[in-house]
């Protein structure tokens, strides 16, 4: 699964960024595609938002659960050899500095994941956030999806510069940023992907232009509607100009894996989802 999804990023890749890597503006010079389009945030509007990094580099974003778990992407970290190579930001504006950084206690990728299908992971933090931690916030899960065309909500980490230049390298800023993209159904995007990557009915899309779109590297991006988290960006190949839509692992059919992963290694404490308010 990974090596397959590695393979798109480098075929399909079509702009390119230096990333930021630290708080002390260190540049690394590789490929790195975030967010395009939308437009800058505040974690303020979006306090479930967290920046999560595999040895240092960021590798997408998640959401909060509750004051001790994380819900994210599990190809975005399936590089990590343990927990203690995750790192997640918290409650900040920008990936790379501000807010609080949390080493992780634990890290589980779904059991059943292969390709977009079940590609989520929880990620436990190994101290509790403190209650009434400003800009940090849980969310709720969705029991349902939206009806088709209706607009939802992505956060991601992404670019100040104008993105109007494809091609240009430009510095990446890992800035919050917030799009807005049409939900499409599991049947009306179906027929763009093929089962190589185990697009299932566990999956849906959301609609994307080509300055409009979550991107390679935002893997794991919460993707929410009426407030309430319904998917987990899995991915968006652009091969030779094709635009396709972006995908998301259906968070609303794996209610049952993230609670019982939640309790089983909670042991005994408040593990509600979205009791951290």
């Amino acid at each position: 699964m990974f090596v397959i999804k590695l393979i798109l990023v480098i075929i399909c890749a079509t702009n390119s960024f230096g990333e930021i890597t630290n708080e002390e503006n260190d540049v690394e010079e590789y490929m790195e595609e975030r967010i395009l389009g939308g437009k800058l945030s505040k974690i303020s509007k979006y306090p479930y938002t967290v920046a999560v990094f595999v040895d240092g580099h960021l590798t997408g974003a998640g959401a909060l659960l509750n004051n001790q778990w994380v819900i994210g992407g599990g190809f975005s970290v399936s590089e990590a050899d343990s927990a203690d190579n995750v790192t997640v930001r918290v409650a900040s504006n920008a990936a790379f500095k501000g807010g609080l950084e949390k080493k992780l206690k634990r890290l589980v990728i779904h059991p059943k994941q292969r390709g977009y299908d079940h590609d989520m992971a929880l990620l436990q933090l190994k101290t509790p956030l403190k209650r009434n931690m400003r800009n940090a916030r849980s969310i709720q899960l969705a029991t349902k999806l939206p009806k088709s065309g209706e607009k939802t909500l992505f956060t991601g980490y992404g670019s100040r510069q104008n993105e109007s230049t494809p091609g240009i390298q430009l510095v990446f800023d890992g800035l919050l940023k917030e799009i807005r993209l049409p939900y499409m159904t599991y049947k009306e995007c179906a027929h763009y992907y093929n089962t190589t990557l185990a697009f299932t009915k566990n999956n849906f899309c959301a609609k994307t232009e080509y300055l409009s779109s979550p991107y390679a590297r935002d893997f794991g991006g919460p993707l929410v509607y009426k407030k309430k988290l319904i998917g987990l960006f899995a991915g968006a190949p652009r091969c030779s100009g094709v635009i396709k839509p972006a995908v998301f692992c259906d968070v609303t059919v794996e209610h049952k894996w993230i609670k019982s992963t939640i309790n089983k290694y909670s042991h005994g404490q408040n593990s509600e989802i979205a009791e951290y308010e």
